[in-house]
């Protein structure tokens, strides 16, 4: 039969509908000896969104629990050697389409060496040891699949398992809100895998979520699987859950246990749990239960051979059969079979088996040893109702004969909690910004045991603090502080584990689990937000998040517009825009927050449109003047026709004629609707114009404007300009300006304006005051009235004594009597303005610094010394010491004194100038004085 054709069947209908799919498997201590191998633990595939790299783009990780990588199962193995790739494929279902789409894991490059959501190392083993007898391998003595041999001193294999992760980053090509994501690779099942068998169907139907179809074709002893994993809706933002829990546990048997999944939902997303039941189905026998398949094998059946060496059996078609297992869970067709449920009794528990669907939580008491179950776990996620993804989760259970299982006793100190309440067992809730202390005790009674007690925090809330009291005792105390930041609100998890120091029968130290889930709420919120009313309406306001403590106040606006103060939602009624204030503290926490929402009120408005004489043959504006809004408003103006443009706005341009316009006006909300008219007379024979004997002018020149066809003319701006009224007017501006004309017709029924534009080249030499200055002494030429900007040239006459003469203000130290002009002009010559300036030189004194230093930075008065005049005519200037000696002697005026004698330098101190000088105008001048040389 074709696998299309199966799913057609009246069986696999029923097994495909089924909601609940468990993947089990069952041995009684009484029937076997004890397990010699076990396969490997659980498994699981979690996808984290990673929409900073893309919309599209998902980080995978994956995980198994075996004892080695290349151990069958461990997913880079195909039973003939180690490969480096494994492939994930995703199958895109929307349409029908079956798009796939497959992501390939490199066993080296993509193997993480840290647990991503714990911290915890990984490729480490599961379960500490008790003794350092039991090595880190099972099989030997290396590590190709096809020598592998049992070595002997193992009861149990999962003593050893190890915990691997991988991680990759991929982008899915296609939005699809049924991704289905598949495991495909190789499993070496061990001596329980047909040998020489070729053709045989082997499929584990479940539904279209979850399938395991095996094709054992020509390579013996291997199994090609697609195992269906999970769901995906990649239309939304959404991350699959991830558990802190490992996949694999051990318990004794006639013990009432639970089995935690610490999940934790990134998305804050609800979680519903469910168990997949599995049969299988094969071309020879039809459905079977899965119980035909173990990954657990007998002793007897497996004596230490290697994996691909053991008997075909035909009876099971590949598979060794076990007995007592011959029938589809709930029947009892076949003697002496286990009436195996998959809801209340997956395995041999005599009905104690409970799987919480809101919490994950697994629960049972097992009644025999040793045996083992294969549980198939599905995790659907609702967002606000609506199912958002899927992940399954395969968990195994080892059941033995230990007589030791007795949990420690994780209690919360409740009284001594600081800023932050327990809702439930381990759920609390805090505040943000408040330093919260959480403590807690862990407490075995076992005598001579003792505790130690690890956590996560350092991963899961890096900025916490958690301490421990008398860690590696019997009671243990763990302290957890913390100060949740602004930007910590929501949900935050802690795993804390306990291993126990008492050994077990099967030689491993027990972990115990403990999930401490805190709530960092946000403080009070408003769920009305900033909103707008009309004059005269009320609205609703709301405060939640801190229960019903809330007091209002009022920051702006209208008073006592609140209908209560101490209400969660009191009505607003302002009558102008106000901000009210909620402040709240919550029952069970010291949390006191504040929120703020801001109503505003649209006001009523006035409307005017004015009525208008229009006497051109040009567009005219018509203007709405809407005022008292507090809202942006809408106009509309009709008819349309003779607007030239858009008719909604608050002016419109219409063609001149004699008409009237409706101009209707709203606000935003619509809460006020006012109209009005504008009418328009035209009169078509008023064609005013104007004369203008030169539009483009120098500074400083005059022109003439003349208005024709115009009457009672006035004139704007008041700016150099002979009149305010008349016909025509003089004007002289000394920078470009438009003046306008505004006019009445003959019989003013009419008015209007003209813009004359008057274009002024901006120039204007000037050279400043005349002035006197001493002889040596400088001078800046040029005045403020000075006017040249750009493309103006500028230069002044003669440039002796003078610095930088096309400057508007250059330095001058004329040695006489000087006359300097400057000369102003635009690039074409157009334009041209000139002005001059005279400096008198005075020669009536001598002017000597009283110091100097020659090792200065400065100018040369500063590093020589002799007179600061430019135009004597010098008969001696001499420089003496304090002993009378001449050290400097200058008939030069230009040639002063460096500080040096016969080319040494001489000493600091005062030293005594002479000096005899003659004037331009004939006048001796005759100085002495000291000055003193510093260095």
């Amino acid at each position: 039969m074709k696998y299309s054709d199966l799913l057609k069947t009246k069986a696999m209908r029923l097994v495909l509908t089924t909601s609940l799919l468990l993947l089990f498997v069952g041995y009684s201590k009484a029937q076997f000896p004890p397990l010699t191998h076990q396969l490997y633990g659980g498994s699981e595939l979690i996808l984290r969104h990673r929409p900073d790299l893309s919309d599209s783009s998902y980080q995978l990780f994956m995980r198994y629990t075996l004892p080695c990588k290349s151990c069958a199962g461990g997913g880079f193995n195909l039973g003939f050697g180690t490969l480096a790739y494994l492939p994930i494929n995703f199958y895109n279902t929307c349409n029908y389409t079956s798009q796939q789409y497959v992501v390939w894991f490199h066993k080296i490059n993509d193997e993480l060496s840290l647990n991503p959501f714990t911290g915890d190392s990984a490729s480490k083993r599961i379960f500490n040891m008790c003794s350092p007898q039991y090595p880190e391998y099972i099989v030997g003595p290396n590590n190709i699949p096809a020598t592998h041999t049992i070595l002997p001193g193992f009861q149990d294999t999962f003593v050893v398992l190890k915990d691997y992760w991988y991680s990759k980053v991929f982008t899915l090509p296609e939005k699809c809100a049924t991704w289905q994501l598949a495991e495909h690779g190789f499993h070496n099942f061990e001596c329980i895998m047909a040998v020489n068998v070729y053709g045989r169907d082997l499929t584990i139907a479940t539904n279209l979520d979850s399938t395991d179809y095996f094709n054992y074709g020509p390579y013996q002893g291997l199994v090609y699987s697609t195992r269906g994993i999970t769901q995906i809706n990649t239309t939304v933002s959404n991350s699959s859950p991830y558990f802190l829990s490992y996949p694999v546990a051990h318990y004794p048997k006639n013990t009432a246990v639970k089995y935690q999944q610490h999940a934790v939902d990134p998305d804050g997303d609800s979680l519903v749990w469910s168990s997949l039941h599995m049969v299988w189905y094969d071309t020879v026998h039809g459905i079977k239960p899965l119980s035909y398949w173990s990954p657990f094998i007998p002793q007897k059946e497996c004596p230490s051979a290697p994996y691909y060496n053991m008997p075909f059996s035909a009876v099971s078609s590949g598979l060794k059969k076990v007995p007592g297992y011959e029938c589809i869970p709930g029947t009892g067709t076949l003697p002496n079979c286990i009436k195996y449920d998959p809801v209340y009794n997956p395995f041999d528990t005599d009905s104690t088996y409970y799987l919480n669907p809101s919490t994950g939580e697994v629960s049972f008491t097992a009644k025999s040893a040793p045996q083992t179950a294969r549980l198939l776990l599905r995790c659907d996620e609702y967002r606000q109702g609506v199912w958002v993804g899927a992940v399954n989760r395969r968990v195994d259970f080892f059941i033995t004969d230990s007589m030791y299982y007795h949990e420690p006793n994780f209690s919360i100190d409740s009284t001594n909690l600081v800023n932050c309440y327990m809702d439930s067992a381990y759920v609390f809730y805090a505040c943000k910004n408040q330093p919260l202390s959480l403590p807690f005790r862990v407490k075995t009674n076992v005598a001579q045991a003792y505790l130690r007690v690890v956590d996560n925090h350092g991963l899961s809330l890096p900025t916490a603090s958690l301490t421990y009291q008398n860690n590696n005792s019997d009671s243990v105390r763990g302290e957890l502080t913390w100060t949740p930041g602004n930007s910590d609100t929501g949900w935050h998890h802690i795993l804390v584990r306990a291993y126990d120091s008492v050994c077990t029968v099967s030689p491993h130290i027990r972990e115990y689990a403990y999930l401490l889930r805190i709530y960092v709420s946000n403080g009070l919120q408003l769920q009305a937000s900033d909103t707008t009313l009309c004059a005269g309406q009320s609205v609703l306001l709301q405060a939640t998040g801190l229960g019903n403590n809330v007091t209002w106040t009022q920051a702006s606006g209208t008073p006592n517009s609140l209908s209560c103060s101490t209400c969660a939602a009191p009505w607003a009624s302002p009558l102008a825009t106000s901000v009210y204030i909620a402040s709240g503290s919550s029952t069970g926490l010291n949390c006191v927050s504040n929120d703020t929402v801001t109503v505003g009120v649209i006001q009523d408005f006035s409307l005017s449109a004015t009525d208008t004489t229009v006497c051109f043959k040009n567009d005219l504006m018509l203007q709405a003047n809407a005022s008292g809004s507090s809202s942006s408003l809408q106009y509309q103006w009709t008819p349309t026709s003779g607007i030239v443009g858009g008719s909604n706005n608050s002016f419109v341009l219409v063609v001149p004629q004699t008409t009237s316009y409706v101009v209707s006006v709203s606000d935003s909300l619509g809460c006020f609707v006012h109209s009005d008219t504008a009418s328009i007379v035209y009169d078509s024979t008023f064609t005013p114009s104007y004369n203008i004997d030169e539009s483009s002018i120098c500074t400083g020149d005059t022109v003439s404007i003349a208005i024709l066809g115009g009457v009672d003319v006035t004139w704007s701006p008041n700016y150099h300009i002979s009149s305010l009224q008349g016909n025509g007017v003089l004007a002289w501006p000394d920078t470009s300006v438009s003046y306008t004309a505004s006019m009445s017709n003959a019989n003013h029924t009419c008015k209007t304006e003209l813009n004359i534009p008057v274009e002024v080249t901006a120039l204007r030499a000037d050279a400043g005051p005349d002035r006197e200055i001493y002889d040596g002494e400088a001078v800046y030429l040029g005045g403020s009235d000075m006017l040249c900007g750009a493309g103006c040239n500028l230069q002044w006459y003669p440039d002796k004594w003078l610095f930088f003469n096309f400057q508007p203000n250059p330095k001058a130290v004329p040695h006489v009597n000087t006359t300097y002009w400057v000369v102003v002009s635009n690039s074409n010559g157009s334009c041209v303005d000139r002005d001059s300036v005279t400096i008198r030189v005075k020669c009536t004194d001598i002017y000597i610094p009283n110091a100097f230093n020659p090792e200065s930075r400065g100018n040369e008065y500063t590093k020589f010394f002799g007179p600061r005049n430019v135009s004597l005519d010098m008969e001696y200037f001499r420089v003496f010491n304090r002993w009378g000696e001449l050290v400097f002697e200058s008939r030069d005026v230009g040639y002063r004194w460096d500080g040096k004698y016969r080319g040494e330098p001489q000493p600091v101190g005062t030293y005594v100038w002479v000096i005899k000088a003659k004037c331009p105008d004939g006048q001796y001048l005759e100085k002495k004085g000291n000055v003193l040389l510093v260095r």
